[in-house]
């Protein structure tokens, strides 16, 4: 299992990572067949999925610059889009306040 959560801009940078050196057919790689990803926060609030006027939260996090950072939201977007596109993962959200996202290694 690996566990990201850490600098949100990196997040996309760390799963191509991971997945790189987890080569298929490869002996040697840093997450198995099977192996769990779990990333935390990938919501931000539902902003991720929703920063319009229509979230609550965004207005309030618009005003708290160490909670809104506009590079954060964009990465954690493109994570959460290539966590289920890749086809060598299979994603479940759990859209519980800042979100957690989970990817199963499938080869």
């Amino acid at each position: 299992m690996i566990s990201i959560d850490a600098d949100k801009q990196s997040y996309p940078a760390y799963l191509t990572l991971i997945l790189s050196l987890s080569p298929v057919d490869s002996p040697n790689r840093l997450l198995r067949s099977g192996g769990i990803i779990i990333a935390d926060n990938i919501l931000r609030r539902g902003l991720i999925a929703d920063s319009s006027d229509a979230n609550p939260w965004t207005a309030k996090l618009k005003q708290e610059e160490r909670l809104w950072r506009e590079a954060d939201m964009k990465a954690l977007d493109e994570f959460n889009k290539e966590m289920v596109r890749n086809e060598r993962l299979d994603t479940f959200l759990m859209p519980m306040f800042d979100g957690m996202g989970m990817g199963r290694l499938v080869n």
